[in-house]
């Protein structure tokens, strides 16, 4: 067959846009198909970050060949060639010097005195230095002997009873059982590449075997758990996100079913939940925050709308949702979308201010009232002007200024009560060891095994919040969950 006779997809896309060149509906629609192509292209390919430069962005776009205007610009060169004066040489930046070690790392010193003989010489000083090492970490086998005793009359045997364990009759040690985890889900370190270092120590342990630690250790500290959840959901503050995941069902050799991971964080008190849920049709969301009485922050999914409706519950949103749609424009109309770029950007610079000088929640709100305030009010008329008539909903800046519309009431919540933040990226931060780990071990191997990732992601992000070491955490809490009471367990939380 000739290829020829068959022309590519470039070539059917230009002929079809010829043919409907004179159509402004379908030439709008070929624009926004032109950038979900580019946006995706974008998201595969490019780079992710969302940073937006003024100065960059106006002078890619600036190609103005107007004569009078060079010729004016080399007059303002001349002049500034004219009034430049030599700039005062800095004296050099002083070298801070190597950072200290930490005083709880083992000391081993090693003395080494000067060759020759010094004798009839007086000691004067000691030259110091100190260099980092490191001892591959070391397994060892605790063996536990308990002697027996018989009676006289051999009727009756004395044994001592083995202390109390939170794995029971697992063959691996809290010690262990903790590394195994923090490796896991906080160093995304998946279980066949820890199989394979253990190896390497002449160690060798089946998958099977050691994929019994996740579920020992969440069964261990489901309890636990639910006291963490009840914790942070009495809060007055949520901030609110999902974030998908792979499971394996068996329901169908070798195909995945999608699930969702669902995260509250409270800022108030530094915690995260995480919740799984096969779906995403917030019905987990709603059985968990039936009771909920306080202030609620999330993106524009419309399963959180119905919360807005709710008698005691204070629905509002993420300015970092709606600046990204701007963000996004910028390629399609640069005009209009760096004007919002740029005022949210002051929106940020107070928020900066406000956490770079420890501003108390009374500070920040009244920074809020005095500063941000009026910049709302601009964009806010900036929008009601350019509110799309006419125009296709679908285009990206239209899209953009129509999420920020519809959602006005939400985005501008925050300047309502200094405790609340602008944006949901803490939350979206929370996600993020999540979303490293799902590229290392790629699925759940089942809804109960991402229940069980869900608890664990809780513990160890509110870990991360506190700025305590995980391992020591889960060392330390199963060695004393065995015998502490039930009324007692919050005394475990991080």
């Amino acid at each position: 067959m000739n290829a020829a006779a068959h022309p590519s997809y470039d070539q059917l896309f230009l002929q079809n846009t010829c043919l409907v060149a004179d159509n402004d509906e379908l030439k709008s629609q070929i624009n926004f198909l032109k950038f979900e192509l580019l946006d995706l292209k974008r998201q595969i390919f490019g780079h992710k970050s969302e940073r937006f430069i003024e100065e960059a962005n106006s002078i890619q776009t600036q190609l103005d060949l107007n004569v009078d205007a060079i010729a004016q610009r080399e007059i303002a060169t001349q002049e500034i060639k004219a009034h430049f004066r030599k700039k005062e040489k800095l004296s050099p930046k002083k070298h801070p010097g190597r950072s200290v070690f930490p005083a709880h790392l083992k000391r081993v010193i090693t003395i080494l005195e000067p060759q020759g003989d010094v004798t009839g010489l007086k000691k004067i000083g000691v030259e110091t230095s100190q260099v980092l090492e490191y001892e591959a970490a070391s397994y060892f086998v605790n063996v536990t002997e308990r002697i027996k005793y018989a009676s006289p009359d051999n009727e009756a045997v004395l044994v001592a009873q083995l202390p109390e364990r939170a794995l029971g009759k697992s063959m691996f040690a809290n010690s262990f059982a903790a590394h195994v985890l923090v490796n896991k889900f906080v160093d995304h370190l998946p279980e066949y590449r820890q199989i394979q270092i253990l190896k390497r120590e002449d160690i060798h342990i089946p998958y099977s075997t050691l994929n019994e630690i996740p579920a020992s250790v969440a069964h261990c500290l489901g309890m636990l758990y639910e006291v963490h959840k009840q914790r942070v959901l009495s809060s007055e503050y949520l901030q609110i996100d999902e974030t998908p995941n792979r499971v394996l069902t068996g329901e169908i050799p070798g195909k995945s079913h999608r699930g969702y991971y669902w995260v509250y964080r409270c800022p108030l008190r530094n915690s995260v939940l995480f919740d799984y849920r096969p779906d995403r049709t917030g019905k987990g969301l709603k059985e968990l925050l039936r009771n909920f009485k306080g202030k609620i922050q999330t993106d524009g999914y419309s399963v959180y709308d119905e919360f807005g409706d709710m008698e005691g519950v204070d629905l509002f949103h993420c300015w970092a949702h709606a600046r990204r749609y701007f963000e996004k424009a910028l390629d399609n109309d640069l005009e209009r979308a760096s004007f919002m770029m740029k005022k949210i950007q002051l929106l940020y610079a107070e928020e900066k201010k406000a956490r770079n000088e420890n501003f108390s929640f009374e500070q920040r709100f009244e920074l809020r009232k005095e500063n941000s305030i009026p910049v709302l009010e601009e964009i806010k008329k900036w929008i009601d002007k350019n509110t799309p008539k006419g125009e296709l909903p679908k285009s990206p800046i239209g899209k953009a200024i129509n999420y920020t519309n519809k959602r006005w009431a939400g985005l501008i919540h925050y300047t309502t009560n200094g405790m609340l933040e602008i944006d949901n990226n803490w939350v979206e931060n929370n996600i993020r060891p999540l979303t490293l780990g799902r590229k290392n071990y790629l699925f759940a191997g089942s809804h109960e095994g991402a229940e069980r990732a869900a608890l664990l992601y809780s513990f160890f992000g509110t870990c991360k919040l506190k700025n305590k070491n995980p391992y020591t955490w889960l060392k330390e809490t199963l060695d004393k969950i065995p015998t502490t009471s039930a009324q007692d367990l919050h005394t475990l939380l991080p």
